[in-house]
């Protein structure tokens, strides 16, 4: 049982979507794993920090927005930055980091641009982390689809979803990632089958089906994981390769000697 913590605020367009996008997650995994669910009003960074101190989850997923540097819970609401390492910007800035509390911890965060600073830092201090290096793009429909009905922004949330199931099933961060890329690759393969099959559908239709393709392959290569070589009794692999090298060579020694006085 994996004891997860998720994370999804709905304080503007992109986040109602994609806390419909993580409510499908945890149905897909609440069975035989311990759920907390904070979402919508509830989200703030306070109730999100004490729930991690408080509930120690081991998998903790988080959608909402970000720069490099921090994952923010809402662009609407000021002083609402959730993990964070030193930067500065014109509308906040931080000398610190508070992302010590994620130390050996499975954390995906789906927004834009933390992929390229914030998920290295949080491998660093020896979590596993996944994220987005660029922008996270989607399409939607909203004079058409509810968020729950909406095909061509769900196409997204089955794909961003994937690196959370993966990693909930035990996977290792690179089948994660490749389990992930498969994902993307499935989903942007069929809206180019439809576009084929649909010639004739109506024009709104064929835009949004290959802008789905065009920006599905974008998410796809902008995802990237980060993990701090494993420690093996407190000597990285290289250390304990060398060791071993250096036991095989002394084994080797031995033998000539031995032969060498026989």
């Amino acid at each position: 049982m994996v004891k997860c913590l998720v994370v999804r605020p709905a304080g503007d367009q992109v986040t109602v979507y994609t806390k419909v996008w993580l409510g499908r997650f945890i149905d897909t995994i609440q069975e035989g794993n311990d759920v907390l669910d904070i979402n919508s009003g509830e989200v703030t960074p306070e109730a999100v920090l004490t729930a991690i101190i408080n509930e120690n989850p081991d998998f903790i997923y988080v959608a909402g927005h970000g720069l490099p540097e921090l994952q923010t819970i809402s662009t609407v609401r000021g002083n609402e930055d959730l993990f964070w390492i030193p930067c500065s910007y014109p509308d906040r800035e931080h000398n610190d980091s508070n992302i010590g509390i994620l130390k050996n911890k499975l954390v995906y965060l789906l927004s834009c641009f933390c992929g390229s600073k914030l998920v290295p830092a949080i491998g660093e201090i020896g979590g596993v982390s996944g994220g987005y290096e660029d922008e996270y793009i989607f399409i939607i429909d909203p004079d058409r689809y509810s968020p729950e009905e909406d095909v061509y922004a769900n196409s997204f949330g089955d794909c961003a979803n994937q690196f959370a199931i993966s990693m909930i099933e035990g996977k290792d961060l690179q089948t994660c990632l490749d389990e992930t890329y498969m994902k993307y690759s499935s989903e942007i393969e069929a809206w180019k089958r439809w576009l084929d099959e649909n010639p004739d559908a109506p024009s709104y239709q064929r835009v949004r089906a290959a802008l789905c393709a065009r920006l599905l392959a974008h998410d796809r290569d902008a995802l990237v994981g980060s993990q701090k070589s494993p420690l093996i009794a407190g000597v990285d692999r290289i250390g304990m390769l060398i060791v071993i090298l250096l036991l095989i060579a002394a084994i080797i020694y031995g033998s000539l000697k031995r032969e060498k006085y026989e």
